[in-house]
């Protein structure tokens, strides 16, 4: 069940071994738009939900930290403003 086995990463996660694509397209001409289509759309949707957890991560740490400029006064060395998350 190797096949089996190489396939599922690209049904499951939208990545995985490329030859077998190739291979079960050569095996079955009549599924290899069917399977293309899947594999495409399981790109599309694993793409959209790491996109969401990463924007709900952003959310979730805008949540907690508070901006903070530094502006140096006479006599310090850094000539810059800095601008720094501090955690509430």
């Amino acid at each position: 069940m190797r096949g089996l086995r190489r396939l599922e990463p690209w049904l499951d996660q939208g990545h995985g071994y490329e030859r077998i694509l190739k291979q079960v397209g050569a095996a079955y001409p009549v599924y290899a738009d069917e399977l293309a289509k899947a594999v495409t759309e399981t790109v599309r949707v694993k793409t959209a939900e790491r996109e969401a957890v990463m924007l709900e991560s952003c959310r979730a740490q805008a949540a907690t930290f508070v901006s903070y400029v530094r502006i140096p006064r006479d006599g310090d060395q850094r000539s810059e403003v800095m601008a720094i998350g501090i955690p509430k």
